[in-house]
């Protein structure tokens, strides 16, 4: 045989020949060809090199004169020593285990690395759900450090074969049908894919109906893993053994694709400690034993959903955000549901025209069926493998009127044992079906929700007649009555203005039920319960009821308190009344309301020598919720008048309740310190549920006023989750985010509002997630106040969504919003209302800025300066102060004579006539100045005083 260097010589020259005839190949197929040719080549000489060289060492020692080894230089071996019996033993042993890796190595098949299959959005779910990918790649990580040690050279042969022979590491992703498992866990195979020599195998085992068969998987597997397809068995059994038997000495990541059973997932398991098996499934596979793990992918949020949706319609960032909002919504946040719209919008449909679409609830699923994404199916298909008890279940349950129920509602709704009822929901509930909602109030009360296109996949499978239903829905309604009455029992000597937690939780949850019932008790004339449920009702406003069909119902509590002779019940009715008008800011009707409570109060104590008090708290009530409504539409001149004439009658009734939330609102109106609140009194009922939510909002401005971020946003949030039911409030607390973060937005950033920070072309990163989050809860507010039909709200949104566009420098959507905003104002509010002045500072403020940012300086100036004055006539001090502020930081910039006109803090314009009438007219020739709004349209109401607000 050839020495060694020869070997080498020859070798060398082979390969660089042989690449040069490669490198000259124009067939990039046939240059593939001989790469790997060039591989085995070289690969099979240096096998041969290495043996030889071996099997020369052992030659070597075998020799009976042959010394130790020379272990220093110049240290040879001795003439006649001897090798030890030690010594020996070790050199067997490594040329035993040499041979073994060198008959691995010539029995070694090139198999070509089988790539992932191709997932639409693999790459861009990176950068939608970094969260997520970030927690499944933690879990591969740790599942990874407890593989098997692979130093082979410690373990005998037999264990070697055991440990390559044993399960390979499996990670189990679940989640409901839709919510992006396939994506995200091919995204985490591509950052894990060098780690795996053999590849990367994806195999998908649904089908339309049922899962592949085992051996068809099987042969998928071994097709990928590039075994001729002549030599592969026709049986299941001798397929599993030729794949294991193929992954046992290797490193490959499988895929697993909707595996429905935990046996199925065993006859197509692979072996191998080196391999890794992913697996999705829609339901849990209960696997629990040592090497697996389970992760539960959610669905997204609001913020992940837009960016998928974005992606998919290839929008920029930020863009259309109401639009983009409405149908994350309609689309329940599943990822499958929003690509398919992105991708529609892709096409060429416009993103307006998708949210109009998807609306209609009878279309929206076979909208969102495209030829690429059939999400109807992917729903049916979990759907259909439910049990008909199970399906008649989540058919009955849409009946509920609610947005959410309980177990009992199955049961009077489809007349099932209760234990049966629970176990039912509970099972809907584990695989996806119904999601459990978290209520911090009353944690085991466990509450369960439908996700939007489950609820009308079920419905348009509900073939029940309407007859049955009907029947259904009465026996749902009497049974809820009768609750209500017990309740009504042990709580009639509740203040019916600061109602129980229990009930607001009734309330809030079964809202559209409590409607209907209302109109039951009317109707089989239960006065008394009618309208001691319509005076508990008024105060909360849900969404999906028609505010009008819930003012008829209040009303109907009205007529059944005059019918049972109740005055006092009679006024709690119409307050409830007040109160909804109130929170849909629909101001007139709703103190034209409280004044008929002032009157009815005023003839009570006219009439009554003694117990004076009940109607002392009720004057004290309708001055206070005037207030309310004073510090809501931002009218803050009015409010102190009407909290001193409530706070009047409350020392008069010493009623230590009023007397605590007028404190906490006149903290609010001055945005003064107060005492702060003993803990256990915001976690205890004694602190009703207002007072509880004022005191919040005041902490809340008090530490954003003090540069406290996160101690300003917490108050917020805190009342965020337990106001869940409650869409006024989620509207109110959704706006004073996306304003805190415009705050903290521009406090820091000096230039902000400047031409140099329009200018500036890289911004900082928490700015941009700053002004990203801004935009997200402005709209959040916007589709709120939407959804309950209030006007001023919705203009209001607009304003402060216009601003944070104008923060993330999109000034085109920026000026879309200020115009609608405008329309709105023109159109919609009187110029009567309390609302309309504060209103059109604020589409003057966001206008201003976005001229600022754009470098109109005089044009910016005139509306900001003109803000500024009506803020100062509403004593809104703290918007003029930020104004100013502005104002300020471009004056030394304006050449014009505006920067010297700048009002003081507490200027007021002066001159305003007495006269409602000749007041509104100075208004719009104070705002006309600006030639930035259009033209207001002529009052239709009659010229006169406006009615005195404290009767």
């Amino acid at each position: 045989m050839p020495s060694p260097r020869v070997l080498i010589a020859a070798v060398l020259a082979g390969a660089i020949a042989a690449s040069t005839f490669v490198l000259g190949l124009d067939d990039p197929n046939a240059k593939q060809v001989w790469e790997s040719i060039l591989i085995g080549i070289g690969t099979l000489f240096a096998t041969l090199l290495l043996e030889e060289v071996v099997r020369a060492a052992v030659n070597q020692l075998s020799r009976p004169e042959a010394g130790p080894i020379a272990t220093t230089p110049g240290e040879g071996i001795r003439k006649g020593a001897s090798v030890s019996r030690w010594d020996r033993h070790r050199m067997r042993a490594l040329t035993s285990r040499l041979g073994r890796r060198l008959r691995d190595i010539r029995r070694l098949r090139w198999v070509v690395r089988p790539e992932i299959a191709p997932l639409p959005g693999q790459q861009a779910v990176l950068r939608q759900r970094p969260q997520v990918i970030e927690e499944l790649y933690s879990v591969h990580e740790k599942l990874s450090s407890q593989r098997p040690s692979h130093r082979f050279s410690r373990l005998s042969h037999r264990r070697r074969e055991q440990i390559a022979g044993s399960r390979p590491l499996i990670i189990f992703v679940q989640g409901k049908p839709g919510c992006g498992k396939s994506e995200v866990v091919c995204a985490v195979a591509h950052q894990v894919l060098d780690r795996y020599s053999g590849g990367v195998v994806y195999i998908d085992t649904r089908t339309v109906g049922a899962a592949k068969p085992a051996s068809e998987v099987l042969k998928t597997c071994l097709e990928a893993l590039k075994w001729p397809e002549r030599e592969i068995p026709p049986l299941p059994a001798d397929r599993l053994k030729l794949m294991r038997s193929l992954t046992a000495h290797r490193r490959i990541l499988f895929v697993f694709d909707d595996v429905r059973h935990q046996n199925y997932l065993w006859e197509i398991l692979p072996i191998g400690s080196g391999c890794t098996v992913f697996v999705t499934s829609d339901r849990d596979l209960g696997v629990r034993m040592p090497g697996t793990a389970c992760y539960e992918l959610a669905e997204p949020d609001i913020d992940e959903g837009l960016d998928i949706l974005r992606a998919a319609a290839q929008l920029p960032e930020e863009t259309r955000s109401e639009a983009a909002a409405e149908i994350v919504h309609f689309c329940g946040r599943l990822p499958l549901a929003l690509r398919s719209a992105g991708e529609r919008v892709a096409a060429g449909a416009d993103l307006n025209d998708i949210a109009d679409m998807l609306r209609d609830e009878r279309t929206r699923l076979d909208l969102l069926d495209t030829e690429n994404r059939k999400v109807k199916d992917r729903i049916f298909s979990e759907y259909r493998r439910l049990l008909p008890a199970e399906r008649a279940a989540l058919q009955w349950l849409t009946l509920v009127p609610s947005s959410s129920f309980q177990a009992r509602a199955l049961h009077l709704l489809s007349q099932v044992r209760p234990e049966e009822a629970e176990n039912t929901l509970a099972y809907l509930a584990e695989v996806r079906m119904l999601d459990v909602i978290d209520t911090p109030r009353t944690p085991s009360a466990v509450r369960y929700r439908f996700n939007p296109l489950v609820r009308l996949l079920a419905q348009q499978d509900f073939q029940v007649p309407k007859v049955e239903r009907r029947k259904a829905l009465e026996f749902w309604d009497n049974d809820l009555l009768k609750t209500i009455e017990e309740r009504l029992v042990d709580h009639d000597s509740d203040s019916v203005d600061h109602p129980a937690a229990s009930w607001l939780d009734i309330i809030r949850a079964e809202y559209p039920s409590v409607l209907r019932v209302i109109r039951l008790a009317s109707a089989t004339q239960r006065w008394a319960t009618c309208w001691k449920i319509a005076a508990r009702a008024g105060g909360c406003v849900v969404g999906g009821v028609d505010i009008a069909q819930a003012l008829a119902a209040l009303e109907l509590g009205v007529q059944a308190a005059q019918r049972d002779n109740s005055p006092l019940g009679e006024a709690d009715t119409l307050l409830a009344k007040a109160s909804m008008l109130i929170e849909v800011e629909r101001y007139q009707e709703g103190f034209a309301v409280l004044d008929r409570v002032a009157r009815l109060a005023d003839s009570m104590l006219a009439k009554l020598a003694d117990k004076k008090t009940p109607w002392q708290v009720r004057h004290c009530v309708v001055h206070r919720k005037r207030a309310e409504a004073y510090l809501q539409a931002a009218a803050y001149d009015q409010a102190g008048s009407s909290l001193a004439y409530a706070l009047t009658w409350a020392c008069e009734a010493n009623d230590p309740a009023e007397k605590r939330l007028l404190k906490i609102l006149r903290a609010e109106l001055h945005h003064i310190a107060m005492t702060p609140l003993p803990s256990e009194e915001l976690s205890d009922e004694r602190l009703d549920d207002m007072s509880r939510y004022r005191y919040h909002l005041i902490q809340s401005e008090l530490e954003r006023r003090q540069l406290n971020w996160s101690s300003a946003g917490q108050p917020l949030l805190k009342e965020l989750r337990l106001s869940d039911g409650d869409l006024r409030r989620v509207a109110s607390l959704n706006y004073r985010l996306a304003r805190l973060c415009l705050h903290q937005r521009t406090a820091e950033s000096p230039l902000y509002g400047t031409p140099e920070d329009s200018a500036t072309r890289e911004e900082p990163q928490v700015g941009k997630e700053l002004v990203r989050q801004a935009i997200r809860r402005a709209t959040d507010a916007l589709l709120a106040f939407k959804q309950i039909d209030d006007t001023a709200g919705i203009i209001r949104s607009r304003c402060l969504l216009a601003r944070a566009l104008t923060a993330a420098k999109l000034y085109v959507e920026a000026q879309l919003a200020c115009d609608q905003a405008a329309d709105e104002v023109s159109r919609r509010i009187d110029r009567a209302d309390i609302a309309y002045l504060p209103l059109r500072a604020r589409i003057l403020r966001a206008r201003g800025e976005l001229r600022l940012r754009r470098g109109d300086l005089s044009g910016g100036f005139r509306e900001l300066l003109t803000a500024s004055m009506l803020f100062s006539q509403t004593c809104d001090w703290t918007s003029q102060t930020n104004v100013n502020k502005l104002l300020e930081a471009n004056a030394e910039r304006h050449s014009g004579d505006w920067g010297t006109a700048m009002p003081s803090r507490h200027s007021r314009i002066e001159g305003p006539p007495a006269d409602r009438t000749a007041e509104i007219a100075w208004q719009d020739e104070l705002i006309a100045q600006t030639d930035s709004l259009p033209a207001p349209r002529e009052s239709k109401r009659p010229a006169g005083r406006r009615p005195n607000p404290h009767g």
